[in-house]
């Protein structure tokens, strides 16, 4: 079956933290002929990003969610390809999911979360709503007034973008395709497949084998200093 998007997958892993490699690893289990590759740390810092001074900022103030999702909207408009979160864990493959070339989404949670969508997923490269949305944060979203990231950059941000200018050429998955579980609510017990387990790592801290505090800093302070040599 031919896709309407890249066969590359990968995933966003910004911080002090490891990856959590079990997660990340049944991704590449169930997608063995897709290219695989990890936007990691020295990923972040190799190169000059259209929102670097945004994402200098988030990184700053440890808001590693918002780094992510200015990367995602950038790496998706230029390459494309399937990004899915970190902390999730994949149960079935996703090709049947992109056949038609467009820019893909899930909803958070339809009632819990009524039109709020999650960070784009998937995109053949170049969509023009994803130019739409890098252009609107490039206007729109400044460090002197930047707010928490679901809201600036994340999932409030793309439900107004949506609501100023039609989603066209966008898929939105039910919630239930990627997060059949919300964070504060019951598990999806429709008969729909269902393609990952969404683990909600940050909300619920259960990340392994943190670096102590004093580490952390260090990292850091290191990390805070090669970006701000980007800018």
């Amino acid at each position: 079956m031919a896709l309407g998007i890249p066969k590359t997958l990968g995933h966003i892993w910004i911080g002090h933290l490891p990856p959590p490699q079990a997660w990340m690893q049944s991704w590449k289990d169930h997608h063995p002929d897709w290219n695989y590759v990890l936007y990691d740390n020295e990923a972040l810092f190799s190169r000059r990003w259209r929102h670097q001074a945004l994402i200098t900022e988030y990184y700053r103030r440890g808001e590693y969610a918002g780094v992510s999702d200015l990367m995602r909207y950038q790496i998706l408009h230029e390459m494309g390809g399937f990004l899915p979160e970190a902390d999730s864990i994949c149960l079935r493959p996703t090709d049947e999911l992109w056949s038609e070339p467009a820019l893909y989404s899930v909803y958070e949670n339809e009632e819990k979360k009524p039109g709020l969508i999650s960070p784009f997923l998937a995109a053949t490269p170049n969509h023009p709503y994803l130019h739409y949305i890098n252009m609107r944060i490039q206007r729109r979203v400044k460090i002197e007034t930047l707010q928490a990231a679901w809201r600036s950059v994340g999932n409030q941000f793309l439900k107004k973008a949506m609501a100023a200018k039609p989603a066209e050429g966008v898929v939105i998955f039910p919630s239930h395709t990627f997060i059949p579980q919300h964070k504060s609510g019951p598990r999806y017990a429709g008969n729909d497949p269902v393609y990952c387990d969404q683990l909600w790592g940050t909300t619920h801290d259960i990340y392994e084998d943190a670096p102590q505090s004093t580490e952390i800093d260090a990292l850091r302070a290191q990390h805070i200093a090669r970006l701000e040599a980007k800018r």
